[in-house]
Parts: C-alpha cells; structure tokens; sequence
C-alpha cells in the first residue's frame, strides 16, 4: 500500500508524474524543512509600488533513511548518470495548507548527509535534494475536461456553477496526485469521473464552500479517491 504521494518526472510535463515510493520501492521517510510555500521568500518591488514574491523558491529536501540501492536507483531514473548537476523536472508535494500542489523545478544532484547507519540492504542515508521550485496553476471559470497536464485546478465559480470531467482513471499514473481548490462562494462546483470509472464509489463529487479543496488519486486503472480535503469558509 502507497504511503505518501510525493511524485517526480523529468520534463515539464505533469501527466509525467509518476509516484517517488513506486518508483524507488520504498516510502520517502522525511522531506525537510517541511510544506512548501506558494510564495517566495525572496521579493520584489514593482514600478507601480507593489511587492510580489512569486519568484522561485529555493528548497532544499532531506529524503532519510534509503538504503544505497534505492538512492541509486533515484539517481538512474531520474538523472541518468551520477556526473549530472541538475535535471529540470516537474514535481508534486506537500504545500503550505497541508495538500499536494505542482512545481515545475531544477532539481541539483542528491548529495549524501554525513548521519547514517550500516543495513543489511546497505546504508540508510540522509539525501539532500536542492530544487528550484516555481508553483504551477490552473484557473476554471467553466465546464471542461481536463487532462492528466495539469494538476492544481482552480475553481472560479463566481459567475455560474460549472462541471470538470476527470480523464479517464487508467490514463493517469497511480497514486499521483490531481488537486481542486474552489475560490470563490458562490454556486457549486462538480467534479465527475469519465466513462465508466467511480469517483468515491459514485459518480461525481462537489466543492460548495469558498476555498474548500480535495486532493484525488488514480489507482491506475478504473476509480478515483478522495485522499483529502478542506472544507472551507
């Protein structure tokens, strides 16, 4: 059973995302220093006055305890040669109000902590990851289908209620994460499954309140599940 959904590709393609336990065969035991910020800690002031902090974000994550064959097979999939400084790639992890949100990133080589303990398997290593992460969005003001490309929608229900259709269940990697946030709080908001799949075992599931949110998984093959959500304000 999938512990946790941290999921990576390289590219920047986001129907690339495939989960980081499957791909290692192990769950990712840490990722430090926690949820990830939608805004930059590094600013800017605008000629019309305004600050902004959507720059990049500079993160660095801390994978404990894979033995040395699974930070191996890390380092082949997803860079393919150990004298690669970096990758560009797409990532999905945990943000700031505790669901998984989408980054478009440059992901640095892993390097190995000095803290570790001898395995049977190998070493438990402590791997720092460094990534330069940008947040990747999708605003909604209608009824639409989306695809496996995009995985933070934003629901705009301001003007009228409106229905999106997830893609098909077995055209999306397992145990990766789509996300739906609602901001506005007016009308309703339906998400439905495609064909034949289910959607919580029925048919379709709603946002009402302004700023809920609903984190869904694929398994692959035929359903979708709700793996979380925020009920709004």
């Amino acid at each position: 059973m999938t512990e946790a959904y941290y999921s990576l590709a390289t590219g920047s393609d986001l129907a690339n995302l495939k989960n980081i336990e499957d791909t290692i065969g192990a769950p990712i035991h840490e990722l430090f220093p926690g949820r990830i910020p939608h805004l930059s800690n590094i600013g800017r002031r605008m000629l019309s006055g305004a600050w902004r902090q959507d720059g990049a974000l500079l993160w660095p994550f801390r994978i404990g305890a894979l033995t040395e064959t699974q930070r191996n097979d890390f380092m082949f999939t997803y860079f393919g040669e150990l004298n690669i400084a970096s990758v560009a790639i797409v990532f999905s992890g945990i943000d700031e109000a505790g669901f998984y949100a989408p980054f478009t990133a440059d992901l640095k080589k892993m390097r190995s902590a000095e803290n570790y303990q001898l395995l049977r398997a190998g070493y438990s290593i402590e791997n720092d990851l460094i990534m330069r992460l940008v947040l990747v969005s999708t605003t909604l003001t209608g009824a639409t289908a989306i695809t496996s490309s995009a995985r933070l929608h934003k629901g705009d229900t301001s003007g009228a209620g409106f229905t999106t259709t997830l893609p098909a269940a077995n055209s999306a990697n397992a145990n990766t994460v789509f996300s739906f946030w609602k901001i506005a709080a007016a009308n309703t908001w339906t998400i439905s499954r495609a064909g034949a799949d289910t959607l919580d075992g029925g048919t379709t599931i709603t946002l009402t309140a302004d700023h809920e949110r609903k984190d869904l998984i694929s398994d692959g093959v035929s359903a979708w599940t709700t793996i979380k959500t925020y009920a709004g304000i």
